[in-house]
């Protein structure tokens, strides 16, 4: 099998969505677009699935989970041998999902060792992380369980922690970090801007959604929400400015009372949901992000970025965090208590601030990413060396 950037995991978990005949369903779209993009799609589809979708289609697979018991008398188990005969690439161990004890995940991994399987480990902090490295295993990911499903990212709400595992990695084995970069975002350098002129400006306005956080989330953030975005919608008509709004991908209810607030105040302004946000990206002049927790940076502020657009960042709280692209002024970055409308204007027409936007941006890209626009190609690479 032929690994071939960019690269794409996908996680059936146990979704109706993904089980038995929608399972195949889903692997033959993944197939398709796959062998049409020429890219790699990885996939963890249920145990009971795997041999129907690998009989069928040529797509590289990560069991969700393995034990490390013997061939034997072992009812139940799900042993490293039936998973690599099976046909898959590789298994997912210690899932926040299903979590193991660190005895048991150094037994699993020694297993997968034995079998040639690829071994990816999951873990939530530095201290797990360090535990569990110190076990050497082929890949690691580190993922705050609570983010999960949210639509944060943890390396934009808590980069810390990502940092600190790299950090006690490299204490461990420093020839184990072999950073590749970001292969989601590969598709971002090679997309060239729109050039055809607008009779007007296109501002593409990011909402991220309402998340109920434990203690972040009261009836206050939705009421400064509404009153922001009726602030914006103001100017922007004032401007003469053509407005497109590209809801967060995730189903999160908060994004139906986003649409129904814009909506309300123009009814032709268009509100993307599920399309691809590089779309809209190709024809936009500037881009709004509207934060209501103040904690975290939508990875659309990256991609934005990427691709050398202006960008302003609203926060709907009393304090904005010091994030790497706001100390280094790759962003606009005020409160929605602000007055707006002039940082608006000049981020539409000042053409110096819109070009001291950019440079800010590229210098903080080249200290932000690692292999920017090929870290598919060194993550291919990286996996091959693995096998």
């Amino acid at each position: 099998m032929t690994i071939k950037e960019p690269l794409i995991f996908i996680n059936f978990k146990t979704y109706p969505e993904a089980t038995a005949e929608k399972a195949m369903q889903l692997a033959e779209i993944i197939n398709d677009v796959s062998n049409e993009l020429g890219i790699t799609i990885f996939v963890s589809p249920q145990f009971m699935d795997i041999n129907s979708i690998i009989t069928k289609y040529d797509i590289p697979i990560f069991a969700q989970h393995v034990d490390y018991a013997e061939p034997g008398r072992n009812t139940g188990y799900i042993i490293p041998e039936s998973i690599k005969k099976s046909g898959c690439f590789g298994a997912l161990i210690n899932h926040s999902e299903k979590p193991l004890s660190l005895n048991e995940i150094e037994l699993t991994i020694n297993r997968c060792k034995e079998t040639e399987l690829i071994s990816c480990l999951c873990a939530s902090n530095a201290e797990e992380t360090e535990s569990i490295a110190k076990k050497h295993p082929d890949m690691m990911i580190v993922e705050i369980p609570e983010l999960i499903g949210t639509g944060k990212a943890i390396s934009t709400v808590n980069p810390e922690v990502v940092i600190n595992a790299i950090n006690v990695i490299r204490k461990i084995d420093e020839k184990r970090i072999l950073q590749v970069g970001s292969p989601r975002h590969d598709m971002f350098f090679d997309v060239k801007k729109e050039t055809k002129k607008h009779s007007k400006k296109h501002v593409l306005i990011l909402p991220s959604p309402i998340v109920n956080y434990s203690g972040l989330t009261d009836t206050e953030t939705f009421l400064r929400y509404e009153k922001l975005i009726k602030k914006i919608i103001q100017i922007l008509q004032k401007f003469e400015i053509d407005i497109i709004v590209k809801l967060h991908p995730t189903q999160d209810p908060s994004n139906d009372f986003i649409r129904n607030v814009f909506k309300q105040n123009d009814k032709t302004i268009p509100v993307f949901h599920t399309t691809p946000i590089l779309e809209q990206l190709k024809t936009a002049d500037a881009v709004i992000h509207i934060e209501p927790h103040g904690v975290g940076l939508s990875t659309a502020i990256l991609e934005s970025l990427i691709m050398n657009i202006p960008t302003m960042n609203i926060v709907i709280k009393n304090e904005i965090f010091q994030f790497d692209c706001v100390r280094e002024k790759a962003i606009l970055t005020h409160l929605d208590s602000d007055y707006i409308e002039k940082p608006i204007f000049e981020l539409l027409f000042n053409e110096n601030v819109r070009n001291n936007l950019i440079k800010n941006t590229k210098n903080h890209l080249s200290n932000y990413l690692v292999n920017p626009g090929i870290a598919s190609k060194k993550f291919a690479e990286m996996l091959s060396l693995l096998k």
